[in-house]
Formats: structure tokens, C-alpha cells, sequence
């Protein structure tokens, strides 16, 4: 069975939809970091920030006014004339929502909580709007699908990427004829101060795969598929998880479970390694996960090279985002051919010199019909998923 990717809504440090995002990806001068001397005390740091104006959520459902939900309600407007077209005359009740997040509306349970030390009491605040699970409540009320399937998967940085095969899964056994599905985060003092913690923050800009690579750089983000057996340009061809409970927050050296998931999603979609065009990479920029990707990547595509990057030193790392937007990205390089493969930074190691990296100096038109995304995940939660351009022969 086919499960297409019918139409694409997204807002991240990039731009606020496809057309701003895919022309800022692949620009030459342009990143979506910017200096942040707020969200941590006493230090300044870079992360990926929306400066987009976001949509607002309307009065009646101000209970879950939040960013998250904005940058929800932002990616979804993009899709809602699609929306409108493939939900004609369908049961609202087998119309999904499947989201990913990380953080949820944290940084609104921030400000309140701050408020509430202060000894100012709290006005009218909904404590859903602190759960991973208020995003897919808000959209299903918006939408008025009282009777959907909804729920939202948190598995740190692949949550999102496994929205979406969530979202394939219900197409697949029948429990769903359309999907909303992808996921958001925004950006708050939670998870900077705990990367921090880790000293797992970069100390400038984050230079995936480079030999001076010293972190990560947090982005924030939203992106939604609509998702359907409905034919398109775009499907969902495969995809492998893997859970290898290595560490808490390390990845496994030996990259097992990583090769793992990209064999796997090659093995569902029918394909083989020398199939894959580009391969977008979890690539965060810290020391052990690079060199973790690297030998995995080795591993798999043993006797072929696909062209290859990590996008995050453009975006930051969107933690329960990320794995959807980073899709996105191989999405609108398809929807777009011939154009530019988003670029990794220039500065590769001497390590991964043999890898077939995409940059801003040897970037040339490509056409493209296979694309791997991966989403490493804390735990070893780690997700590898396959899109492909449909064909006259499939």
C-alpha cells in the first residue's frame, strides 16, 4: 500500500513557509542562528530562532494560546486549502492527528511559574498548554474533530519523524482515510540550561562533521504533512526504527542500532543503498555523534556514496521538530528539481573526508527520487526515513 505525502506546511529559523524556507536553505549568505543572551543566565548563546510574525490562535480557543501552538497553527494554514480539498466528504471521525514534540508549550509553563514565585497568582492558565499532548488537543478542537484519533509521540529528537510513521501505520490498517501529522518546538529555558548542563552547547555557531566541532545550537520549529492514500508526486517509502539504550544521552560508538534503522527503512521500501540520492543526517555537531553517524553511514552505503549533509547549523538542533522539518527539507528538494541540495557546513574533518558531503563550494543542480532523513534520539531512540519522487512505474 502507498501512503503519499500530499502537501507540506512549515515554519522554522529559515522562514515562515515552503517558498521562504527552500530559498533561504539553499542561500549562500543566510542562517537562522542568531545570538540569544536570555535563555541562560549570565551567557550568551546561539540558537535557532522564529522571527516570522505567527499566526494567532483564535479567542475562542485563547485556553491554549501558547508558541507552540501558534507555530502549530502557522504550518497548518499553509495546508488548509489542501486540507479542505482531501477532507471532502469524509468521516471527520477518520481524520488523525499524529504529532511529535519534545518541549511542548514549556516555556509558557516558564513565564507562569516565574509569575507564581514572584507571588503573583496565576490567571486563567490551562494546564494543558504544560503537556506534550496539548498541540494535537488544540488542532482537533480547531478543526472540530471531537471523535479523531489524536495523540502526540515524545521520544526526544526523532518524536516528530515518528509522527509520521505513526501517521503511516493508521492509513495502512485502515483506522484513517487522512492524517495531519508532524510536530513542534519552541524554544525555552528548560532545555537550553539542560544541554548546557551536559556541556553539550556550542560555544559559537555549530559546524557539523568539522575537525573544531564543540556542540549543539537549539532551534525551534513546526512542520505538517498531510498525509493520505490519496495519490501525489511525493510518498512515504520506508522506515526503520531502532531502540539501543546505550546511554541516557550518548550514542552507541558501535552505531548498531543507527545501522539498524537505515537498513531496515531501505529493506520496507524496496530499495538498495546505492538507491538513495541524498541523505539528510542528524549530524548535531557534537563530537560523539558525528563520529557515531559517520560510521554508520559507512556501514550502510558501503559501496556507494550519496551525497550527504546536516542542515542544523542552519536551523539549530529543533529537538521534537527537527525530524519533521529535516523530511521537509528532502520533500521540497524533490518538489523542487534541479535545484541545490541543502548544504552542510564546509569545514569537514579529515575523519569524513571520504563521505560525499554537500557544500556551499561544490553544490551543483541534482535530481533526485530517493531521500534518507535520520533522527538519532536520546536513549538510542533512533529513526531512518525513506521518501521518494513517484514515477510512472511506481
Amino acid at each position: 500500500m502507498t501512503i503519499y505525502l500530499n502537501d507540506l506546511g512549515l515554519v522554522n529559523p529559515l522562514g515562515e513557509d515552503k517558498l521562504s524556507v527552500w530559498k533561504n536553505l539553499n542561500a549562500d549568505d543566510f542562517d537562522g542562528l542568531v545570538e540569544d543572551s536570555e535563555l541562560i543566565t549570565d551567557k550568551s548563546v546561539y540558537c535557532g530562532k522564529v522571527l516570522a510574525t505567527l499566526e494567532m490562535v483564535p479567542l475562542q480557543q485563547s485556553a491554549y494560546d501558547n508558541r507552540n501552538n501558534r507555530l502549530l497553527l502557522t504550518a497548518f494554514k499553509q495546508l488548509e486549502s489542501s486540507y479542505n480539498h482531501l477532507s471532502k466528504g469524509l468521516d471527520p471521525s477518520r481524520i488523525a492527528i499524529i504529532l511529535g514534540t519534545s518541549t511542548g508549550a514549556m516555556d509558557d509553563a516558564e513565564k507562569q511559574l516565574e509569575a507564581l514565585l514572584n507571588g503573583k497568582p496565576l490567571q486563567d492558565y490551562n494546564f494543558l498548554n504544560q503537556e506534550v499532548g496539548g498541540g494535537d488537543h488544540f488542532l482537533a478542537e480547531y478543526l472540530n474533530l471531537p471523535d479523531s484519533i489524536r495523540y502526540t509521540v515524545s521520544t526526544a529528537c526523532s518524536s516528530s519523524a515518528k509522527a509520521l510513521i505513526a501517521a503511516k501505520r493508521l492509513l495502512e490498517n485502515d483506522l484513517a482515510d487522512l492524517v495531519i501529522a508532524g510536530g513542534a518546538d519552541s524554544l525555552c529555558k528548560l532545555t537550553l540550561n539542560g544541554f548546557n548542563s551536559l556541556e553539550s552547547l556550542a560555544g559559537y555557531k555549530c559546524m557539523p562533521f568539522a575537525e573544531e566541532r564543540n556542540g549543539i545550537n537549539i532551534g525551534e520549529g513546526a512542520a505538517l504533512f498531510l498525509m493520505s492514500k490519496q495519490e501525489s508526486s511525493i510518498k512515504l517509502a520506508g522506515a526503520g526504527e531502532t531502540s539501543d539504550a546505550y546511554h541516557m544521552s550518548a550514542p552507541d560508538p558501535e552505531a548498531i542500532g543507527a545501522i539498524s534503522a537505515m537498513n531496515q527503512a531501505l529493506l520496507q521500501a524496496g530499495l538498495k543503498a546505492g538507491d538513495i540520492d541524498y541523505l539528510n543526517l542528524h549530524g548535531t555537531a557534537t563530537i560523539k555523534n558525528d563520529e557515531m553517524e559517520a560510521k554508520a553511514v559507512k556501514s550502510v552505503f558501503q559501496e556507494t556514496s550519496p551525497l550527504i549533509s546536516s542542515t542544523k547549523h542552519l536551523t539549530g538542533h529543533m529537538l521534537g521538530a527537527a525530524g519533521v522539518n529535516e523530511i521537509a527539507f528532502c520533500w521540497l528538494a524533490m518538489f523542487n528539481q534541479e535545484n541545490y541540495l541543502p548544504p552542510n557546513q564546509s569545514k569537514v574533518a579529515k575523519e569524513f573526508a571520504d563521505l560525499n558531503f554537500v557544500n556551499f563550494e561544490n553544490r551543483s543542480p541534482s535530481k533526485i527520487r530517493h531521500c534518507m532523513s535520520n533522527s538519532f534520539a536520546f536513549g538510542g531512540n533512533n529513526i531512518s526515513v525513506i521518501i521518494s519522487k513517484v514515477t510512472d512505474d511506481g
